[in-house]
């Protein structure tokens, strides 16, 4: 019994010390672009950027589990001058803000543990929240709406950790989304008329709804 108890905890240490358990950090960009949250003819352009906290489980020698979830920001401000007839300016603000959860299942390839790079393939499902508010400054009326866009989206992500010490991992990768999920809302609301929309997300087609992400993983 002595003999099988100790066989246990010894498997249970040598697993630790391979398969360990690791948080991080990580910084995305491009995740989804904003001038595909709502009207095109509204004046913004951007990519929303975002910081996770992660943690991963390793289910396997190849397989891992990684949950993460953060916070998504971006700002625009733009002038514009009119001259003619009258010479006034106006202001477009936006800003977004919101909060990105995603869990993923991580495939690496049997490759020689001693290799300081080791490549990996995910698949995931993401939730997002992010409220966009934008104000155009005119001299009379002011604008204000507010657009919120929630969902969630299957993704995939090609990358890889480059082992720098025994217990900390830096890695990349690259991510492209599917965001058939996407919906936003908004309305549109002045002395006469009230109107309420909803729409799915579309990008715009320079962005392909790819991101990239950086950071790093340490061992515990």
């Amino acid at each position: 019994m002595f003999y099988y108890k100790l066989t246990i905890m010894s498997l249970a240490l040598l697993l630790t010390n391979i398969y360990g358990q690791s948080i991080g950090l990580s910084y995305e960009s491009n995740s989804f672009n904003v001038n595909g949250f709502f009207s095109y003819t509204i004046p913004v352009r951007g990519n929303i950027k975002n910081v996770f906290i992660l943690g991963s489980y390793p289910l396997s020698d190849q397989l891992q589990l990684s949950l993460k979830t953060g916070y998504g920001w971006y700002n625009f401000s733009t002038t514009t001058d009119k001259i003619r007839p009258s010479s006034y300016t106006f202001v477009h603000t936006s800003k977004t803000y919101g909060v990105p959860v995603e869990l993923a299942f991580s495939f690496f390839p049997a490759i020689d543990k001693e290799l300081v790079f080791r490549p990996y393939l995910s698949f995931g499902i993401g939730y997002y929240s992010y409220k966009t508010t934008y104000n155009r400054n005119d001299p009379e009326p002011v604008f204000a709406y507010e657009f919120n866009t929630k969902g969630f989206c299957q993704y995939f992500c090609l990358g890889s950790h480059i082992y720098t010490t025994k217990n900390l991992i830096v890695f990349f990768e690259f991510k492209h989304q599917l965001n058939n999920g996407l919906k936003t809302k908004w309305e549109f609301n002045n002395p006469t008329d009230y109107y309420k929309y909803e729409s799915d997300y579309s990008s715009a087609d320079e962005s392909l709804d790819l991101s990239i992400s950086v950071g790093f993983l340490f061992n515990i």
